[in-house]
């Protein structure tokens, strides 16, 4: 069941030694690419094109946020055939995120269905705690996205995020993401059910792209509403900059990760800090340790010879970089 191209991605971590406070630890490696990446769109499109030309009822998830755009964006340069899959909560509860969804499809004449999802009845059910047990979600959002991925059909596609350098304290790292970000890979192993847990990942050349061709440390520091537009407009800049044609989606500045309706709400019938306290809170875990690697070349905060030579050293042919790590491996 190959989720990313040639499975260059490799997964070190075992659920089942998670205690109620800790987390285990964590490590992925990556292949190191066979050429030089070009720009991160030029790269997205091959990956829908391999993807489109070994599967078929491609379904993928858009959500409303710029990555899952940008994925469609390639899969429609690519010319692959593809229907989309929304997440609907009841009540409209995130209505502001998944509309720019709707015009997306509406606007490329794309097929969509909503797959709509009572929330409330979710967590009354504390069905939330039982995808943790059996995927370690980790939070109710996740959990809740898990709901809605057993209820598409088709083989799933889900975006998830480009691999770039930001800042979120003083120094720059990685965006690497830790074992709470992989529940999709998670779900789709354990159901062996097919799926493309994070497109941005599906080839090596693909997830370096963006690094190859970053010109700043993306800004993710600070608190909202500074930090919110910052990040929006870093990360948006990001996309423009790699080939990507991506609208101007004004209002995805005032959103994060598309639940927020539902926090309020639940804080509005049940007092403040509710969905806080009774939802989140009791299924947080510390991280344990991570480990991200190219072919053995371990990324670590605040930034590697590795990272400085992406950064600041790109006019290097690829081959110059990867006989240089060589000598120093």
């Amino acid at each position: 069941m190959m989720m990313f191209l040639d499975n260059h991605v490799r997964i070190e971590f075992d659920p089942r030694q998670s205690t109620a406070n800790q987390l285990p630890d964590f490590s992925l490696s990556a292949q190191w690419p066979k050429r030089r990446p070009e720009s991160p769109f030029k790269e997205a499109v091959r990956c829908a094109k391999n993807i489109g030309e070994n599967h078929s009822s491609l379904k993928l998830c858009l959500s409303g946020g710029m990555d899952s755009e940008a994925m469609a964006l390639a899969f429609l340069e690519a010319g692959i055939p593809f229907s989309v899959a929304i997440m609907k909560l009841s009540e409209n509860l995130n209505h502001y995120d998944i509309e720019h969804a709707v015009d997306f499809c509406d606007e490329h004449q794309v097929n969509y269905e909503f797959v709509e999802i009572d929330p409330f009845t979710f967590l009354e059910k504390d069905l939330h705690l039982q995808y943790d047990k059996e995927f370690l979600t980790l939070s109710p959002e996740r959990s809740i996205h898990l709901h809605f991925l057993e209820k598409v059909t088709g083989v799933p596609v889900i975006a998830g995020q480009p691999l770039q350098i930001h800042k979120v304290t003083a120094h720059p790292t990685v965006n690497s993401r830790d074992a709470r970000y992989w529940y999709f890979h998670r779900y789709l192993k354990e159901s062996n059910r097919f799926g493309i847990p994070d497109f941005h990942f599906y080839s090596p050349e693909f997830l370096l792209s963006f690094m190859f061709r970053q010109k700043e440390v993306l800004d993710f520091s600070g608190t909202s509403p500074v930090f919110s537009e910052r990040a929006f407009q870093s990360k948006r800049n990001s996309y423009v900059e790699g080939g990507f044609p991506l609208r101007e989606r004004a209002a995805r500045v005032a959103k994060w990760h598309g639940f927020e309706g539902l926090r309020d709400e639940i804080n509005r019938r049940y007092g403040d800090c509710y969905f806080q306290k009774n939802y989140r809170e009791p299924m947080h875990r510390e991280s344990g340790a991570i480990r991200f690697s190219f072919s053995g070349k371990t990324l670590q905060a605040p930034t590697t010879d590795l990272i400085e030579k992406v950064l600041f050293q790109r006019n290097l042919k690829l081959k110059e970089i990867m006989k240089n790590d060589q000598r120093s491996g």
